[in-house]
């Protein structure tokens, strides 16, 4: 699906990809997106030795990477991947290592572009949310990508009044198992304003900005299970 979509946008070529963090939900299908298109860099966090899985899932993304010769470049905070005619891309966290939970290794983008950003969180949990703060980073959002599929150990309220996002999007299977998102994340949502968009809901979600604005839209050709 996701390779049929970049065909359909008229992508031939991926100067960028971002492995958040190597749980299959985040990863799953990376390989093939990487067989069927050129990719120039794959960015992805470092792990201590004894975090890094076993999992075919992420053995065939490192496969996927080595075949197509570019190789993984670590990311961490402080990071600029691109910045160029009114676009950059930092990377906020992770700062460290030794994290307990492979979530918080998570590689969060803050995306700006002329008057707008974005925050994208993967699935950074409290713990990386409190530390960006700590650490003095701008979290501050025109559309934040809800960390941790809108799960209640993310979302902080302190976290969310500093990002105060216009638009949150949520990313979550539809009757998921894990009762994602939670309502407290959603109330907390709802209650600074933020318009709410949620994939198990509404299907897939595609945010656009010429720099003035943040568009969001549900794209229609996607149902809430993923079929077309």
């Amino acid at each position: 699906k996701i390779c049929d979509y970049l065909r359909e946008a008229g992508v031939e070529r991926l100067e960028y990809m971002v492995a958040t963090h190597p749980h299959e939900d985040h990863i799953g299908g990376l390989d093939e997106v990487l067989e069927q298109f050129q990719v120039d860099n794959v960015y992805a966090p470092v792990l201590d030795d004894g975090d890094v899985p076993t999992t075919k899932t992420y053995e065939d993304f490192l496969t996927a990477v080595e075949a197509e010769g570019c190789g993984l470049t670590p990311a961490a905070a402080g990071d600029r991947l691109l910045e160029e005619s009114g676009l950059s891309i930092e990377v906020l966290s992770p700062a460290g290592s030794g994290y307990t939970e492979l979530n918080d290794y998570s590689i969060v983008l803050r995306v700006d572009f002329g008057q707008t950003s974005w925050l994208l969180t993967g699935d950074a949990e409290a713990l990386v949310e409190e530390e960006m703060l700590e650490g003095g980073c701008d979290v501050s959002a025109d559309l934040l990508k809800v960390g941790h599929h809108g799960s209640d150990s993310s979302s902080s309220a302190a976290f969310l009044q500093q990002v105060k996002p216009a638009n949150a999007v949520i990313s979550c299977g539809a009757d998921n198992s894990y009762g994602h998102p939670h309502e407290c994340t959603l109330e907390a949502l709802e209650g600074m304003g933020a318009n709410l968009w949620r994939t198990d809901l509404q299907g897939s979600i595609r945010a656009v900005s010429d720099g003035t604005e943040t568009k969001v839209e549900a794209d229609p050709t996607v149902c809430c299970d993923g079929s077309r």
